[in-house]
């Protein structure tokens, strides 16, 4: 839930009212002095009923306007079950986000539009006897509904598909889809906006040095705006 740190610190220097929902209601972003209120979420395992029910008693004792994910599961889950929540998820409708968080699905749209992106292919048998070079092996996507485990398991890169192998078999027993991934040489960058009717609201960049420094984030919070309506309530709550 690390990834709720960033902007639950923008959402509360632009006026936000925050709450965080974690399965043991702490964490880092709960221990943030960004947040207004904790609540215990649980995980969307199984049939998600229990996070379900986590969210809807969230929303109700804080009165949010808005709940978003802060990793890939929460942010799949919120999507799927957005009808069950009570309030308005920041995410795009289910099958968009699935297909955000689907690696081979994502690098293949990317190709189509002219983007540049790694190679990526299901590690399926075959495709571990035609590769050729090392590899990045990786879970095809974190979370699908019903699953009853976790699909975080983290990317390793081998100098080949025969060493990789064993990492594939391990994805595979865990109950996920592995994928190879042409490595990328140099640091690492990363954007992401918020966007409304065309406009960016805010925006956070990461940088991670190839040298194996700790990220460096930069975060530039969204303004209030005076013709920017706001809850009936008072601040703002997400």
């Amino acid at each position: 839930m690390t990834g709720a740190l960033s902007p639950a610190r923008a959402l509360h220097a632009a006026g936000w009212f925050v709450g965080i929902g974690t399965p043991d209601g702490g964490g880092m972003p709960g221990a943030s002095r960004a947040c207004d209120a904790r609540h215990v979420v649980a995980r969307p395992r199984g049939d998600s009923a229990e996070f379900i029910a986590g969210v809807r008693a969230a929303v109700t004792a804080g009165g949010y306007d808005v709940v978003f994910g802060g990793g890939d599961d929460w942010m799949a889950a919120l999507a799927t079950y957005r009808d069950a929540l009570g309030t308005r998820v920041a995410h795009p409708p289910a099958d968009v986000a699935q297909a955000a968080l689907d690696k081979v699905t994502l690098a293949g749209l990317a190709d189509e539009v002219g983007l540049a992106a790694p190679h990526t292919r299901a590690a399926t048998d075959e495709v571990l006897a035609a590769w050729d070079g090392p590899a990045v092996v990786k879970c095809r996507a974190h979370w699908s509904p019903g699953q009853t485990h976790p699909h975080r398991i983290d990317a390793r890169l081998f100098p080949a598909a025969a060493a990789a192998r064993p990492q594939v078999e391990r994805i595979r027993r865990a109950g996920a889809e592995p994928v190879l991934q042409v490595p990328v040489r140099g640091d690492l960058g990363a954007l992401v906006g918020v966007f409304h009717d065309g406009r960016l609201h805010g925006r956070v960049q990461q940088a991670s040095p190839g040298s194996g420094r700790p990220p460096t984030v930069r975060r530039r919070a969204p303004r209030r705006s005076r013709s920017t309506p706001t809850s009936s309530r008072g601040p703002r709550r997400c």
